[in-house]
């Protein structure tokens, strides 16, 4: 994990911080006003472009290291939910609560359409 004193955060790549956060949304246990807090060590405070982020990449609010707390001031949005098209049906399937939760939001008339399932599907009730 890396983070930037703008707030802008990068891990691994697998994306399950993100996901975590998204799901929490998805629930209603977190709000854009909920504030996101990282602990890191001060080598991982770097300068990340901002090329490199994605629109489901959550941001952080304040950084707090063995020497510093940073509050970033950032302005960038976080995730609103979780974005269907970037989840697999094996990420489905090895986060059972997804399930449950893609269930509900279908049944709101939201589009769950996986990142792997052919469009044709949408509506169609299928997984």
């Amino acid at each position: 994990v890396a983070v930037s004193e703008k707030g802008w955060r990068i891990g691994k790549g697998e994306g399950y911080a993100d996901l975590e956060y998204a799901m929490m949304v998805s629930m209603g246990a977190v709000s854009q006003g909920t504030p996101v807090v990282t602990i890191v060590h001060d080598c991982q405070v770097v300068d990340i472009p901002e090329a490199l982020l994605e629109d489901h990449d959550l941001t952080v609010d304040y950084i707090l290291t063995p020497t510093r707390v940073i509050a970033t001031g950032c302005e960038r949005p976080k995730p609103t939910g979780i974005i269907w098209s970037k989840i697999s049906s094996e990420v489905m399937g090895k986060i059972p609560i997804l399930r449950s939760l893609r269930c509900r939001e279908r049944q709101a008339g939201r589009d769950v359409t996986l990142q792997d399932e052919p469009r044709h599907l949408l509506g169609t009730g299928s997984r």
